[in-house]
């Protein structure tokens, strides 16, 4: 091949890259990891703000929300990601849908002395990780359980009614994250 016919191929193969729509498997594992670790820096610190580089509008609410419960429980969540296998990805037009099986452990801590209060859990979750492009970048627009979550503690703090604070909507079977 001829050097100006190659340098037309790579500006051709560059081009396409450039316009892609949707990210790639690698691209959408490292934002939903990079997702994982922020929102879970977030519950530790009791500060949502922390996954905001990472997370669209609505998300954000609803991980303000569960981290403002706590809050006013007097509690933040010590949360770790023990596992995660990422099963799926799926693409249409501007965004893309990755769904992963996870192990997580999780343990309540009293603000101020770090005490641990009621029982740790591991949990197992099979989560939909909805992305999408927002101003010219990839964002965890909603998360979701693609199955229903394995959860290990029986008992949970009742200090106060989650569903009265914050506007957080709850279900039984879970249905978000």
């Amino acid at each position: 091949m001829s050097p100006p016919h190659a340098a037309a191929l790579f500006l051709l193969a560059a081009g396409a890259v450039a316009c892609q729509r949707s990210p790639t498997d690698a691209e959408a594992e490292a934002l939903v990891r990079r997702y994982n670790t922020l929102v879970t820096e977030a519950y530790r610190a009791g500060d949502y703000r922390i996954a905001q580089p990472v997370i669209g509008a609505d998300e954000l609410r609803r991980l303000a929300a569960h981290v403002g419960v706590r809050l006013d429980q007097g509690l933040t969540m010590d949360a770790r990601l023990v596992g995660v296998e990422f099963k799926k990805f799926e693409r249409k037009g501007e965004e893309a849908v990755v769904t992963t099986e996870e192990r997580w452990h999780y343990l309540d801590r009293r603000i101020g002395s770090g005490e641990q209060v009621g029982q740790e859990s591991r949990d197992h979750y099979v989560m939909r990780y909805q992305l999408r492009k927002v101003d010219g970048r990839w964002l965890v627009d909603s998360t979701e359980f693609a199955e229903r979550p394995e959860v290990g503690r029986t008992e949970f703090p009742d200090r106060a009614d989650p569903g009265s604070l914050h506007g957080v909507e709850t279900t039984p079977s879970g249905g978000s994250k």
